[in-house]
């Protein structure tokens, strides 16, 4: 018995680290399609849910607005680093700890919300960290 809760919970771990290495991979995805720009390969990395909320065109705006801010700090596809990946207690949500460097100094990002809907990871509404579990 004991054997068959270390293999659950390794299953667990297993499975933790599956969706934190998947998190990490999109996110750094979304940063570069930010960083070059490309609003319409961004899109794709944002929560559907958030979508039916917002039309495409409010959203690229945003994502414009968060792209341009990059550029403004000189900021390049390789100038964030995820720090933590911690996913729910479901299995469904993450909040993810990055550091970002800005005109070659390195601070702490603020935390973002991630949601898995449909089988894929995506960027959600930060507001929901704070109901996060």
């Amino acid at each position: 018995q004991a054997l068959d809760t270390l293999q659950a919970g390794g299953a667990v771990a297993t499975q933790e680290g599956r969706a934190a290495q998947d998190i990490e991979k999109r996110y750094l995805a979304l940063f570069r399609a930010l960083v070059d720009n490309n609003l319409d390969q961004a899109l794709t990395f944002i929560d559907p849910k958030n979508l039916n909320f917002v039309q495409p065109a409010a959203a690229k705006a945003y994502l414009a607005v968060w792209a341009g801010l990059l550029r403004a700090g000189q900021v390049s596809a390789g100038d964030l680093k995820i720090s933590r990946v911690r996913v729910g207690v479901e299995g469904n949500e993450a909040v993810v700890e990055s550091r970002i460097r800005v005109h070659g100094k390195w601070d702490d990002h603020k935390p973002a919300y991630w949601v898995f809907r449909d089988g894929q990871w995506y960027l959600g509404d930060e507001k929901e960290i704070a109901n996060f579990k």
